[in-house]
């Protein structure tokens, strides 16, 4: 189940061979899990099925969390496929109403 998802007008990202296009962003992001304080991170590129982030490196990410993205007041389940440092590839499930 892919989300709703707006091209703000940016180029896909170069080489990328997904089905959905990433394209590069740079928007305000929170992954939040139950009612826990927020852990702020940036959303770096994003598509209708997934999205990379930069977060600090010592932040812990669970397996399945809420991802809010704060200028689109959205948010969505995120569940985590790869993590490197400073760097999460998340893909994207349901959107949920803020």
């Amino acid at each position: 189940m892919g989300v709703e998802f707006v091209n703000f007008g940016m180029n896909r990202v170069h080489g990328d061979k997904r089905r959905a296009p990433r394209y590069p962003t740079f928007l305000a992001g929170q992954i939040q899990v139950g009612e826990g304080h927020p852990t702020p991170c940036v959303i770096r590129d994003l598509s209708r099925s997934g999205a990379r982030l930069e977060l600090h490196p010592e932040a812990a990410i669970p397996a399945t969390f809420e991802l809010r993205i704060m200028s689109r007041e959205a948010a969505y389940t995120g569940k985590l496929v790869w993590r490197d440092q400073e760097r999460a590839g998340v893909r994207l499930e349901v959107q949920h109403q803020t």
